[in-house]
């Protein structure tokens, strides 16, 4: 060689310098442990070092300007002068593994191109170096025996955490294919660490030369893998790498697990027999099994419950005691559990126990249909797997519930331990109803003991013979014979003589043929004296139905009568025979208890009648009596049941309203009085006509108590005596605006009915695809002289309150039907009048019997008349609405639910309703043309009633826009000002179809 080794270039010395540094580096590269050799630009080789030449068996001069051809075959040598191209072309540096053969045999060599440059920056040709790597691929060689014969996963990882090699064990542990696997990273696999955690711990095993550890590995379909892992560092000459064996521990961990779970139900057990040895109290050992089961057992909630007894109920399950952290208590909060298979709440693990008396598993809660209604409560609290054990005894019926958050807690051991737990608690519930049952027994015979020693009537018993062989305190006071005297005696000793025999014998046959008598005996007292009792007497049989004893019980009726004369005296009034004011105090005290538990209210009307002491002037005081004995009368019919009348004083009587929704209520009752009161009086004779005022404090506005209550109640009746005759005022300003406004609309509807001042009008019905009238809506009005027409918004609700409803309900189904049968007479047939029903008209319940009274009466067939309801007068009382409305269908007559939406209406009663048609409100309607949420709450109401086969009509339809809507919504019928007003009966009839 003429010049320096390619490569960076030496500094310019003097000649010899520039020989020895030439030597001194080629004394180095001869050194090396790689191959290394220099080209050119054209792949002639201008340098090998002696490691070279020694495995090519040559010397190193004899290969100085010979090419790849020289050496090697020329397919190889061609690819060899491809990679040189690239590597001067591209100014790239080439790796690759390739077999060699050397003077010591077969190997492989790992070889590295790159390219030298000149002084002046050009590619001067070939660096290249190549290391024997026959030993690393030897044990590649071995490590792909182990792995692949290996039963446990194998993984060989690279120092950046990648797969490098995994065995077909890997595969299946994981659930990827190994072309898959080879390339990903560990953190894709591992399933508790990210890639920042992996190259620390890498870090930390390549310190230690490995490590052994359990962690776990994510499945491809997303489970974990608890695994064993043992790693060691790979020191093959490749770089840092890491083997590992992954031995599948999972089934070792559920069989710990079992056996922990095992171990815990056992101590749970244990501590439960203990529980019940020493507790006697059903709720304390309730509380403690809940307690111990989540302690000892492993459970993260457990709890009992008791299905509720009465009808009403439906099978609801009662929480009786509980035990868990904070967040799983707070699933039982809401929680809703029935015995009902019918109910989707019934269904569920406890249910399911209560009901068929077995115990019920389920897993996988949070995904089951079973415990759909409770899904979104259980993934909250993290509740997976559940079990529910029946528990029972004596009258208790109910379910032990335990909680875990793994997915399959419950075992074979778990299972049949948890069912000894349940036998035990059932076992101790058993032996407590036995004990509540001896103890109540015994309660019972000391309860009798008491009674029988102080009850004020007398009492006797008897043996088979009739011989007396006990009486109580009681007998001795009422007969005056001590308890010595008569021992061992008849009862004949009391004898009266007032009686016969035959009376004795009837008595004798009813005992032995009935087993008891009851009547009026007349009996004597020890000094003589004769007094009336009232008896019974009862034969009393053994187990083999022998009469082993006969008990009797008197009292003596003289005594008990002059009590209660005095009782009535104390807390009656002396001629009306009305409670008197401290009975009325203690009613109206009871009423104020009640009302502010249940958040009510009570009226109290202070009622005085009017110019009263003129009748005892004109016509004295018996007369005077009279007329107060007529008005108590009266006002007790007004009041009936609802509440109490009381005379107060003189001409001032008190009537309590309680347990009322609202004040309003008071305003109908105080109504009626006053009426009453008007209707003239029969006296001496004469009729004469009284008025009376009321005033009316309300609690709680008005007074917490009975005494604020009057007081404020006659501070309203001065205020009433201002407004003249027959009036009533409230003790507050807005109560009394609308008990005016009351009375004013109240004389109006009065006036209407008694002067004929009743109308309907008729709105048409329109089916939305022919344009054919098929209806009529009847709508009432009052024709008044001076304001005119008035629609029923003013005065419907009124009288509802004041009791009117019902007479004007009458009088326009009547009208509506008179009518009906003269269009009929006339021609018009194809549709029907539709009346509305109040639901206080609903509620009286004769409905029925009225509508067919009316239909027979104008000869009327049922098809032409439609009842329409609101949804809330169906739904106050389901069970008789159904029954109303199914007399109306056996009629013939349509129904219809109007203002559909506006309510509430559960669809399984709904769909038992034989309804013709709903009817769409028109609130829905009014906007349906406008951006909003009100055509699909329409569309929703169109497909409800096209599922339940039902006709649909839009009412207050005004606007072609609305019109188009509804027909593409698929609406059957409207009603509206778009087609017409409502009309009088005449001027509709130019819409009506006649008959063809």
């Amino acid at each position: 060689m003429t010049s320096a080794l390619p490569g960076s270039p030496l500094p310019p010395r003097a000649a010899a310098t520039r020989i020895d540094d030439e030597e001194l580096l080629r004394a180095v590269l001869n050194c090396l442990p790689l191959r290394v050799f220099v080209k050119d630009r054209d792949s002639t080789y201008l340098f090998f070092n002696r490691k070279m030449a020694e495995d090519l068996g040559v010397a190193p001069e004899a290969l100085i300007g010979r090419n790849d051809l020289d050496f090697f075959p020329a397919e190889l040598a061609l690819r060899y002068r491809e990679d040189d191209r690239r590597v001067r072309e591209e100014k790239l540096t080439l790796s690759y593994e390739e077999p060699f053969r050397t003077h010591d045999g077969e190997g492989w060599i790992l070889t590295t191109k790159t390219p030298w440059y000149t002084a002046d920056g050009e590619v001067g040709g070939i660096l290249g170096f190549f290391a024997d790597i026959t030993p690393h691929k030897r044990a590649e060689a071995r490590y792909g025996t182990i792995i692949q014969t290996s039963r446990d996963a194998f993984v060989i990882v690279g120092s950046e955490g990648e797969l490098c090699d995994v065995n077909e064990a890997c595969c299946q542990l994981v659930g990827y294919t190994r072309d898959e696997l080879l390339g990903m990273h560990l953190s894709e696999i591992e399933g508790q660490q990210g890639p920042a955690e992996i190259a620390e711990n890498m870090q930390r095993l390549s310190r230690d030369g490995g490590g052994f550890f359990e962690t776990q590995w994510r499945h491809r379909d997303g489970h974990r893998i608890a695994v064993e892992v043992s790693v060691r560092l790979l020191d093959d000459g490749g770089g840092m790498r890491f083997f590992a064996f992954v031995h599948d521990i999972s089934a070792r961990q559920r069989i710990e697990l079992a056996l922990a779970h095992k171990t815990a139900i056992y101590a749970m057990l244990s501590r439960i027999n203990g529980a019940i040895v020493k507790l006697t109290d059903r709720q304390a050992l309730f509380t403690e099994v809940c307690d111990i089961a989540t302690r000892y057992g492993g459970f993260v909630l457990a709890w009992i419950g008791e299905e509720a007894k009465g009808r009403s109920e439906n099978g609801r399950v009662h929480v009786l005691a509980c035990s868990g952290d904070a967040k799983h208590q707070s699933y039982l909060e809401t929680l809703v559990i029935h015995t009902s298979p019918e109910l989707a709440t019934g269904r569920g693990a406890t249910g399911t126990a209560i009901r068929e008396g077995r115990p019920v598993i389920m897993e996988h809660l949070q995904t089951r249909d079973e415990s759909e209604p409770w899904h979104a409560e259980m993934r909250r609290c993290g509740l997976r797997s559940s079990m529910a054990l029946p528990i029972g005894g004596g009258s208790f019926r109910g379910a032990f519930t335990v909680y875990a958050e793994e997915e399959s807690y419950f075992d074979e051991d778990v299972v049949a331990l948890l069912e000894e737990v349940a036998g035990d608690i059932s076992f101790a519930l058993a032996k407590m109803a036995d004990t509540e049952q001896r103890l109540y027994a015994e309660s019972q015979v000391a309860l009798y003991a008491q009674v029988f020693g102080n009850s004020s009537d007398g009492m006797i018993i008897t043996d088979a013979a009739n011989n007396i062989v006990a009486v109580n305190a009681s007998f001795v006071d009422i007969t005056g014979y001590t308890a010595a005297e008569v021992l061992g005696q008849n009862p004949r000793l009391l004898k009266s003589d007032r009686h016969g025999r035959q009376f004795y014998q009837d008595l004798w046959a009813t005992l032995s043929a009935q087993g008891a008598w009851q009547g009026e005996l007349w009996n004597r007292r020890k000094n003589g004296d004769i007094y009336p009792a009232w008896v019974t007497i009862n034969l009393v049989r053994d187990t083999a139905g022998r009469v082993s004893n006969h008990f009797a019980v008197f009292s003596d009726l003289m005594q008990k009568k002059a009590a209660e004369e005095l009782h009535r005296l104390k807390r009656f009034d002396a001629l009306t025979g009305l409670p008197n004011q401290l009975m009325m105090e203690d009613r109206v005290g009871e009423a104020i208890i009640h009302a502010t538990q249940h958040d009510r209210h009570v009226g109290v009307l202070f009622i005085n009648l009017d110019h009263f002491h003129m009748v005892n002037d004109l016509f004295g005081h018996v007369a005077g009596d009279q007329v107060l004995n007529q008005s108590a009368r009266r006002l007790l019919d007004v009041v009936g049941a609802q509440g109490t009348v009381s005379r107060f004083s003189g001409d001032f009587f008190v009537v309590a309203l309680p347990d009322l929704n609202a004040a309003s209520a008071i305003n109908p009752v105080a109504s009626a009085l006053l009426a009453s009161i008007a209707e003239p009086y029969a006296v001496s004779g004469q009729l004469i006509n009284l008025s009376a005022r009321i005033g009316i404090a309300v609690f709680p506005n008005d007074g917490k108590d009975f005494a604020t209550l009057m007081k404020n109640a006659d501070s309203a009746l001065l205020n009433a005596k201002v407004g003249g005759k027959n009036s009533f005022r409230f003790f507050t300003k807005r109560m009394n605006e609308h008990s005016q406004r009351l009375l004013t609309i109240g004389d109006d509807l009065r006036r209407a009915v008694a002067e004929r001042l009743l109308t309907l009008h008729y709105q048409p019905q329109v089916d939305l695809g022919s344009g054919k009238v098929v209806g009529v809506e009847a709508l009432i009005r009052i024709d008044h002289p001076q304001r005119g027409l008035i629609p029923p918004g003013e005065f419907i609700s009124v009288a509802e309150e004041n009791g009117m409803i019902f007479t004007l309900g009458e009088w326009a189904l009547d009208e509506a039907c008179r009518q009906r049968r003269r269009w009929l007479d006339a021609g018009f047939d194809d549709f029907v009048v539709a009346v509305n029903v109040s639901a206080h008209q609903m509620a009286r319940g004769d409905l029925p019997e009225i509508v067919a009274r009316t239909l027979a009466g104008h000869r009327l067939d049922g098809r032409y008349l439609e009842l329409e309801f609101t949804e809330s007068s169906l739904m106050r009382n389901v069970g008789k609405s159904l029954s109303l409305m199914q007399q109306f269908h056996a009629m013939g007559v349509r129904l219809s639910i109007d203002d559909f939406g506006t309510g509430y209406s559960s669809l399984a009663y709904l769909k038992q309703f034989p309804l013709d048609k709903l009817k769409i409100d028109q609130s829905f309607v009014r906007h349906l043309d406008e951006q909003g949420s009100d055509a699909l709450i329409v569309q929703a109401i169109l497909a409800l009633s096209h599922a339940l086969g039902l006709t649909s009509i839009a009412e207050g339809v005004e606007s072609l826009a609305q019109q188009n809507i509804l027909r593409e919504l698929g609406c059957c019928e409207m009603q509206g000002y778009l087609f017409s007003r409502p009309l009088t009966a005449a001027a509709v009839e130019s819409l009506l179809p006649r008959r063809t």
